[in-house]
Formats: structure tokens, C-alpha cells, sequence
């Protein structure tokens, strides 16, 4: 089941979600819909495209902007937890 076909009452129930992908990911689509499901239902926290990327680019370390992604992600966390 892909996340982004949940039914309106679990999209309502569901945990505040924040969502980060990259402009070129195959699943981008998919994350997008996800994104207006869950601010649709006031569960979307956050929702970041990174540009000029592709999916799992964030999982290389060595990659010149993943410093960018994980930078988002501490934010996303900073501004969540208070």
C-alpha cells in the first residue's frame, strides 16, 4: 500500500510528518501527494524538495549537498521538539 492513497480517517489520525525529497526522485510524485494528504488533514509539518537531486542522494555522504540535507533534517527536528 503506498502511503499516499491512506484513506482521509487515517490521514487525520496520522503522526505530524515532515517530508524531504529531491527534485529528480522517481518518488517525488508520490511524496507530493502524500504532502497535500497530510495538509489537507493538518498532519503535514514540513515538506522540502531539495533541487537538481535524485532519490537517495542524501545517503551518500560523500555528496558535495548532503550537508544541505541534514541540515534541513536538524531543523525540522529543532522546530518539532519545543
Amino acid at each position: 500500500m503506498y502511503p499516499n492513497k491512506m484513506s482521509s480517517e487515517i490521514a487525520r489520525n496520522f503522526p505530524p510528518t515532515a517530508i524531504i525529497t529531491a527534485e529528480f526522485d522517481f518518488l517525488r510524485r508520490h511524496a507530493e501527494e502524500l504532502g497535500a494528504l497530510l495538509l489537507l488533514h493538518g498532519r503535514l509539518v514540513e515538506f522540502v524538495v531539495h533541487p537538481g537531486l535524485i532519490h537517495s542522494w542524501n545517503f551518500s555522504m560523500s555528496h558535495p549537498k548532503s550537508d544541505m540535507y541534514w541540515s534541513d533534517f536538524r531543523t525540522i527536528l529543532e522546530i518539532n521538539s519545543s
